[in-house]
């Protein structure tokens, strides 16, 4: 059995709880495994009964799917999509693109696999960490192949504010009864978490060591051994914040205007610190 929809991106911006949760849905599945990236070079020449075999738990539920961020982004997804699922429904769920790439790098920086300890740093070695947040953009590449009526645009600010709301959508989107209720929004999925151990400590603050660990051995698993803590991370410098405001000024006007809804406020300059929670106290999903 292959999905009747996909959730293509937008990374940091909600997708695991998309996942997580619309796969509570009694006539909804969703893989086990989230971010199977098919579409994209890595996984696609393995072939279609490869891909297939991820839905191999399937039990006749009737919306089929799976999540992958890197869709969004990706030249080649959007055809090879059309090209092996014929009739595939989309959801795409976007977010503040400078607090998205700001939470994106310090999601890379507590899982150790970010060698920068600068922020700016991050974003000017790898255009792609923006690249991400042009959503307009991303949108009209997938609506050259798609229908409009086949692509759900969600929006992280209602799933935080909205979310009994913006589930009943996306089952309605699905064709699955959206008067189901039995989803319990409390739970938090993909939290950045930090560690208590010294050495972890000792990496966080020196990332740009990271780069001199070698691949494969293990070794970061080692640094993020110890408890979880409590984790703020600092507010964006402000000059590089208000650049960032500038560069997606216009893509996020577009994107206004497409969805129908007033996002100014992503325009405005006001990113605060967000505290990392250990997974046994309540947060915010992010």
């Amino acid at each position: 059995m292959l999905p009747n929809f996909l959730i293509i991106g937008a990374q940091k911006s909600g997708t695991t709880t998309l996942h997580r949760i619309l796969g509570r849905h009694c006539d909804v599945f969703t893989t086990p495994v989230k971010e199977i990236y098919y579409f994209v070079d890595a996984n696609y020449y393995k072939g279609i009964n490869w891909y297939e075999k991820q839905f191999s738990n399937w039990n006749g539920e009737a919306a089929i799917g799976e999540s992958s961020p890197d869709y969004m982004i990706s030249e080649r997804a959007a055809q090879r999509i059309k090209k092996s699922l014929t009739d595939v429904k989309l959801l795409m769920i976007v977010r503040n693109p400078v607090e998205r790439v700001y939470s994106a790098y310090w999601n890379n920086r507590l899982n150790l696999v970010a060698p920068y300890t600068r922020f700016e740093a991050a974003i000017q070695r790898d255009p792609l960490h923006l690249e991400r947040g042009f959503y307009y953009r991303h949108i009209q590449r997938f609506l050259k192949v798609f229908e409009k009526e086949d692509l759900l645009v969600l929006l992280y600010d209602d799933l935080k504010d909205y979310p009994t709301s913006l589930f009943k959508k996306c089952f309605s989107f699905l064709g699955v009864d959206d008067s189901y209720e039995d989803l319990e929004f409390d739970q938090v999925f993909n939290r950045g978490r930090a560690h208590g151990g010294k050495l972890y400590q000792f990496a966080l603050q020196n990332s740009h060591l990271l780069r001199y660990l070698p691949k494969g051995t293990g070794l970061r698993r080692i640094l993020k051994l110890g408890k979880p803590v409590s984790f703020e991370y600092p507010a964006m410098d402000q000059g590089i914040k208000q650049r960032l405001i500038s560069l997606y000024e216009d893509s996020n006007l577009r994107l206004s205007e497409f969805l129908g809804r007033d996002i100014s406020h992503w325009n405005a300059n006001h990113i605060y610190p967000q505290i990392l929670d250990s997974p046994e106290s309540e947060a915010l999903i992010f």
